[in-house]
């Protein structure tokens, strides 16, 4: 099974070869590896606010252990610089089968709670009008691609709860769509939270250049959609507080859920989340819920 190991490979034909390099070539190998690991630390790791810390970490970590230990410092260095090579590997191939360049993303929240919890792994595959899940819809409009919510659709809310949303109403149409849990869960980037978010479509329409999705949490800390913002000025200031300016167009999807693996993505959290928070504020991100 060692031969199924990548890192057999590594030692064999990279670690060997180190020991007959003069001490300026070694320096020259360390200095290296320490200038990937910078560039991969700010570009494959997923995170804009903790790639610092984890840069920083590394960096700091292998240079002192480079000054104590020459020959184990150099290892390290470069089986790590290897892991995240390969780790990257891994995640373009596994992307590329799925049919999105996003194939795994962490949950960063509770707003998919009891179904995902923070710190949970979820495997993406490649969205489409086709694959998505949904109750459908079509809008007169040209595009919906910078059209506030309530331009097009007024929200309906419960009589019971202030503020929870049980439908949504197209003006055009009169068309009420119901808010239910049956249709797919996709990850699209928030422009205004500066994340991935994960949420599940609670409509699909179609305009004239294509068709759009309308998301929501299932969480009962979520009453509305995402795209609840009220008016939306010239400033593409909302408002009130939302999660997504427009309508998200399925094409600009990062993935649909087909998959979930528990708390994997803690360990990412606790590194560049947790800590990070930990070190700019002093306490823990709001959204940390116990173990991650």
């Amino acid at each position: 099974m060692k031969w199924v190991d990548p890192f057999t490979y590594v030692e064999k034909y990279v670690i060997e070869r180190l020991e007959p390099l003069s001490q300026n070539a070694k320096h020259v190998v360390f200095a290296a590896c320490l200038a990937f690991l910078s560039i991969a630390s700010l570009t494959i790791v997923p995170s804009a606010s903790g790639s610092l810390p984890l840069l920083a970490v590394i960096v700091a970590g292998l240079s002192i252990f480079y000054f104590h230990d020459r020959k184990e410092g150099l290892d390290w260095a470069v089986y790590i610089s290897f892991a995240f090579a390969f780790a990257w590997l891994l995640f373009t191939g596994t992307g590329l089968l799925l049919g999105t360049s996003s194939p795994m993303v962490i949950v960063l929240s509770g707003s998919m709670e009891p179904l995902y919890h923070r710190g949970d792994v979820i495997i993406l595959q490649g969205a489409s009008p086709e694959n998505l899940a949904g109750p459908e819809a079509a809008v007169q409009r040209e595009s919906l691609a910078q059209l506030p919510f309530s331009s097009f659709a007024d929200p309906a809310y419960s009589d019971q709860a202030e503020g929870i949303i049980e439908g949504i109403s197209l003006k055009d149409s009169g068309q009420v769509i119901g808010i239910t849990r049956q249709g797919s869960i996709v990850v699209y980037w928030s422009e205004l939270r500066q994340q991935p978010i994960i949420h599940r479509v609670v409509a699909k329409l179609h305009a004239l250049d294509g068709w759009y999705i309308l998301t929501k949490g299932d969480s009962v800390h979520n009453p509305t959609i995402d795209q609840d913002c009220g008016a939306v000025d010239a400033m593409h200031i909302p408002e009130k507080p939302c999660i997504q300016l427009f309508p998200v167009r399925v094409e600009e999807l990062q993935g649909k859920a087909i998959l979930q693996v528990p708390f994997v993505g803690c360990f990412k959290l606790w590194l560049l989340d947790d800590l990070a928070s930990l070190v700019s504020t002093g306490k823990l991100p709001a959204d940390f819920a116990g173990l991650c």
